[in-house]
């Protein structure tokens, strides 16, 4: 802000709570709620257990991907200088997010609270000053933005099951385990040689 004014341009800052965003099932720095999202998809229609780290009590804020990106324009469009923050009012427990994704799933969940990393026990987003200043609030509910990401990551591992039957022929890939946790199998993708 101070190299700002000494140069006379003007600065906007947008500061993210976290997010959920559609990606790559599994990918490196995964959300909470992708993660969930995936773990969950993963298990069979009926559903299962599913390890949820002890930051389970952890409460944060999530803001759909679609609504981040919103909030990001009408601040960088604003005439308003200086930080905001963009997110959700709405705050949850990372055992909240599994329950409210298991309901979208409609699959039975048990969550198994597992010792693991705990970081910070809770992020508090003050959304009131993008409010007042520019009149920005999101519109969707976290329910809202975790049904689409849900179905997109179903869809995601729904598709990668289906390449790897294709691609197995005369093989199976296994149940899902009785403790819900879902094995692979690796398969050679390259045709078979008569002779």
């Amino acid at each position: 802000m101070a190299f700002a004014r000494n140069h006379g341009f003007r600065v906007r800052i947008g500061r993210y709570i976290i997010y959920l965003a559609l990606k790559e099932p599994g990918q490196e720095a995964e959300k909470a709620p992708a993660a969930i999202c995936r773990k969950i998809a993963a298990l069979d229609e009926r559903g299962g257990d599913i390890e949820v780290w002890v930051m389970a009590l952890k409460r944060g804020h999530f803001l759909y991907i679609d609504e981040c990106i919103e909030g990001t324009l009408r601040v960088m469009r604003s005439l308003h200088q200086g930080p905001r923050n963009i997110g959700s009012d709405e705050m949850v427990t990372i055992n909240q997010l599994v329950t409210m994704v298991a309901e979208i799933a409609g699959k039975e969940v048990k969550i198994n609270n597992v010792p693991g990393p705990e970081g910070v026990r809770g992020r508090n987003s003050d959304n009131r000053f993008i409010h007042e200043t520019i009149g920005w609030k999101p519109t969707q509910t976290l329910s809202t933005g975790l049904r689409d990401t849900y179905r997109w990551i179903q869809s995601e591992i729904s598709g990668a099951k289906q390449s790897l039957n294709r691609r197995c022929i005369g093989q199976h890939l296994p149940k899902t385990l009785k403790s819900g946790k879902v094995a692979v199998i690796a398969c050679d993708a390259s045709p078979a040689r008569r002779g």
